[in-house]
């Protein structure tokens, strides 16, 4: 068993309480007085086991989901979009939203993007979310209460609707570290990328999402991430864009200092 399966706390396979869940004239209202650490383990859940269904044409895959989503933002009171939860507070919804990754029952396949008919009028969906790709996820799950969670600009308004752009604005930095979803090392370091044959080059940035509490050396924290690579091209601010091309933790070590501003879409 791998050390992403070890932190799914449900099995591999679709799990029953998706169709009970959706099933259920109430929900989502059944969710609307759980605490925020129960959101989320619920729509994870619910996100990794949709994510295994078998739909016959995979560009319908975001429209699929989008109700659901409408559903869940309207009873939560919080914004966000593809497949992202943001309750402006404390970030770790939102952060927690972006640490999904290669599902690890994918083994050795990739995550393909997903080519949308021209005839289709379906906005641009970003790299950084799950409904652009075909393929199972899993997320990342950071032990509650223990990470310090890291500034990330948002693309929607403060009323919750998305804007014009689809771009988070973050901080890139270098890494360096040869691990990848078939090879890590204990529990220290993980990092999944969404093509099963990627290594991590020189050309692999890294936007730090969450940072482990305590009075250790930042060089031994463990730090959340999402890994992006330049596209070579800027957007109309100025920004270098970027997209992401996985996620995992690192100890700081494996971190350069500093870093510059990014566009991810």
């Amino acid at each position: 068993m791998s050390l992403l399966e070890r932190q799914r706390p449900w099995p591999n396979s679709v799990n029953s309480d998706l169709a009970a869940s959706l099933g259920d004239p109430n929900f989502p209202k059944i969710l609307t007085g759980t605490l925020q650490g129960e959101r989320i383990v619920r729509y994870q859940q619910i996100f990794t086991d949709y994510s295994r269904l078998g739909i016959s044409k995979t560009y319908d895959r975001p429209i699929a989901v989008d109700s659901l989503q409408r559903r869940l933002l309207r009873a939560w009171g919080v914004r966000g979009g593809f497949g992202v939860f943001d309750d402006h507070k404390s970030g770790g919804l939102l952060c927690r939203s972006l640490l999904w990754c290669r599902g690890a029952d994918m083994e050795d396949r990739n995550l393909e993007k997903i080519k949308f008919p021209e005839h289709r009028s379906i906005p641009a969906i970003p790299s950084w979310s799950w409904m652009a790709y075909a393929g199972s996820i899993d997320y990342f799950k950071p032990e509650f209460g223990r990470f310090d969670w890291e500034p990330i600009g948002r693309p929607w308004t403060d009323d919750g609707v998305g804007s014009n752009s689809v771009a988070l604005t973050a901080k890139a930095r270098r890494c360096s570290y040869n691990a990848t979803g078939n090879s890590f090392k204990g529990h220290e370091d993980m990092l999944v990328f969404d093509r099963a044959d990627y290594e991590c080059g020189e050309d692999v940035f890294c936007a730090v999402l969450g940072i482990e509490k305590g009075d250790a050396l930042p060089s031994q924290k463990t730090h959340y991430l999402l890994l992006v690579c330049t596209t070579n091209a800027r957007n109309i601010d100025g920004l270098p864009i970027y997209h992401r091309i996985g996620a995992g933790f690192l100890q700081g070590k494996f971190i350069k200092d500093g870093g510059f501003i990014i566009a991810i879409y």
